[in-house]
């Protein structure tokens, strides 16, 4: 959009949209002091309206991050570590565990009977 640009600036300009993308707050300040060794870094505001504006952008960082983990919270393992904290609940899935355990066990014992009846009856020729 900028053909006065040279291939480096158009590298730094991808580089710090990546790291705002996927939230790298260093990495966005190591991108921003070589913005400004560049040249290409916007000129800063002055004096309370400086303020303001870095005060706006910190309240809608810290609303964005909030939700962020509200959302992160609402999802698993959180959602399971209240179960995890219960030891009733524990235990009970550890017994569920043992008796599918036990059950697969049987199962398996009983598969392999009727492959050697299989093998068998193939061996005699049916």
């Amino acid at each position: 959009m900028n053909p006065d640009r040279g291939p480096e600036t158009t590298g730094l300009w991808l580089a710090i949209q990546q790291a705002y993308e996927s939230g790298d707050l260093e990495g966005l300040r190591a991108l921003a002091v070589l913005a400004e060794l560049h040249g290409s870094a916007p000129a800063p505001l002055e004096g309370l309206a400086a303020l303001e504006a870095r005060r706006r952008d910190l309240e809608e960082r810290t609303r964005a991050l909030a939700t962020r983990i509200a959302k992160i919270r609402g999802e698993w393992p959180f959602t399971v570590l209240p179960c995890i904290r219960d030891p009733q609940w524990a235990e009970e899935q550890r017994n569920a565990f043992r008796e599918q355990k036990a059950a697969e066990r049987l199962r398996r014992a009983d598969l392999a009977q009727a492959l050697w009846e299989v093998e068998r009856e193939a061996r005699n020729g049916c």
